[in-house]
Parts: C-alpha cells; structure tokens; sequence
C-alpha cells in the first residue's frame, strides 16, 4: 500500500506518483518457529491517529488499494514474502482471482497501471481496511501503518511442490491455478493483517485468519514476517 491520493482533500483515486513497491531482502524458504506473536504497533482509531500527526485513510471507498494480487514472493525486493512452515506454503490473495492474468508472474508481487491499462486496480478487492499516514506526505509514500479485514482468500500448496514447480524463478498465475496437485483454496471467515511498509525501523507484516476450505474443510493461519525473515507460523488443514 502506497499512498495515491491526498487526504487533506477529498481522496482522489489517482495514480500520480505511483512508485514501484520495494522492500528488501532474501532468505530462502525455510521452516520458522511456530508460535507467531501478532502486535499492533501504531494506534488506528481516528482520535489516536490525529494525536499521532496521521490521517486515516479507506480503501477502497477513498483509495484503489494495493497494487497487487497476493502475497507471495522468494525476490529480495519482495523481502522473501513466502508463508510456509515447511510442509504447506499459504498463500493471501486479496483481488477477485477469478480477474487475475494467467501469464502475471505473482513473485513480482506489482502489477503497476500503465498505459497500457490499469493493472492490479482492474480486479476486485475482497478485503478492505485502512491506512494511516501523515496529512503532508507526498504522493507516492508508504503509510505508516495498514490494518486489513474482509474475506480473503488463502490458497494453500505443498512445500516441496512450490519448490519444485517454481524451480525457474516464476509463478504465473494459470501455473498456480491450474498446475499445482496439491491446492486447496479456502476463503476466510475472520481476517487480519497489520503491515508496516516502511523499511525503517523495519518491515513488518502479520497475519491470523481462519475459515472455509473448498473442498469442506476448515484452515488457520497466523504468521509474523519481519524484515526479510519469517519469524514465526502456524497452517493447519482440516
């Protein structure tokens, strides 16, 4: 999430000033520890917020929100956001999948509007949230701070088949949806990320949701990434 609109004026759905999402570095799928600590770092409501110096701003309803289809990538410009625990990889998709291009490499998390169209902002968001930022920022800047709801998807695969059907470095979607024996996809019940996008004084993202599998069972999953490191997961498949 970066902002696209100045919310000291009615927020414009705007892509002025749209950089390219970053933050940092590598470090290989790997097991992590399993007891993940969920910590809200910034306060959300509106009147801690303004005490703050911040704004708080809606998505969708005053911004497109993120530029991006799901949440997964091994690129060290993408800090190595792979959710796994060693035997499944979890996998957050937040646009309508049903829109997203076969041919888009998801490890590239970005798909940025251009001129030759409007990117991830073509498909529909399933989750919503806010986002809070300071009332002067310039167009273009990350929040401080995002807290996202709303039913989002999980698409869950095997550990050694991620590995193996993404051995060239890519994951375009159609592989993913169409490729993988060991997909299960679930939509969540209850949802909750807190991400700090900025990289200083360090990237964070954390996540707990449970719900539905299509095939009937039940899912959970909680996880904590920090910097470039997973620092704690649990997945559970019913």
């Amino acid at each position: 999430m970066i902002r696209l609109s100045a919310p000291s004026t009615p927020v414009r759905r705007t892509l002025a000033g749209l950089p390219f999402l970053v933050a940092t570095a590598l470090g290989g799928c790997h097991q992590a520890p399993t007891s993940p600590s969920s910590q809200v770092l910034v306060p959300e409501s509106a009147l801690e917020a303004r005490s703050a110096g911040l704004v708080r701003v809606e998505f969708p309803a005053q911004d497109p929100g993120p530029p991006f289809y799901a949440r997964v990538s091994p690129y060290p410009e993408m800090l190595n956001q792979v959710f796994t625990d060693g035997r499944t990889v979890a996998i957050p998709v937040y646009r309508d999948p049903s829109c997203i291009p076969g041919d888009f490499n998801l490890f590239q998390g970005i798909d940025a509007p251009s001129a030759a169209g409007p990117g991830a902002f073509a498909c529909p968001l399933l989750i919503s949230g806010t986002f809070l930022i300071e009332p002067d920022a310039p167009l273009g800047t990350f929040p401080v701070q995002v807290n996202t709801s709303g039913p989002a998807q999980f698409w869950f695969v095997d550990h050694d088949e991620f590995m193996a059907r993404t051995s060239d470095g890519i994951l375009p979607m159609a592989r993913l949806a169409g490729e993988f024996t060991s997909l299960r996809i679930g939509t969540a019940d209850h949802f909750m990320e807190m991400l700090r996008p900025r990289l200083e004084p360090r990237h964070q993202v954390v996540i707990t949701a449970h719900g539905r599998l299509a095939d009937g069972g039940r899912f959970r999953v909680s996880a904590n990434h920090r910097g470039s490191t997973l620092q704690s997961i649990s997945i559970h498949l019913d």
